[in-house]
């Protein structure tokens, strides 16, 4: 068990008053996609389709932290509101693999 500082929540409540920003989107899908057209669309097409499982995994690991909320009610509403949000990017990630590979050749 852990507890704040004075100090420590000071900084925290401090932290929360300050503007929230949009964090610059880094994704290694929509990196690969944008070199299709120098390494081919087969290749690309192959390689963003391992990302399924990875969603899948994701998917799995949200459903455990639903799970352990329960145990911790002081925080479950905001773990429900990040778990619902990473789902709905977890489905953007899927709209994205339907997309590739209905547009991206398998044939070099």
């Amino acid at each position: 068990m852990y507890r704040l500082t004075a100090k420590g929540r000071a900084a925290l409540e401090d932290y929360a008053r300050t503007p929230v920003r949009f964090t610059p989107v880094k994704s290694e899908a929509l990196l690969r996609l944008l070199l299709a057209d120098l390494v081919g669309e087969p290749v690309t097409r192959a390689a963003l389709l391992t990302l399924r499982e990875d969603v899948a995994d994701l998917f799995d690991r949200l459903e455990e932290t639903d799970a352990r909320a329960a145990a911790l009610p002081h925080r479950a509403k905001y773990l429900h509101m990040v778990n619902r949000h990473l789902r709905r990017l977890l489905d953007l990630h899927l709209e994205l693999l339907d997309e590739v590979e209905r547009e991206l050749t398998d044939e070099p």
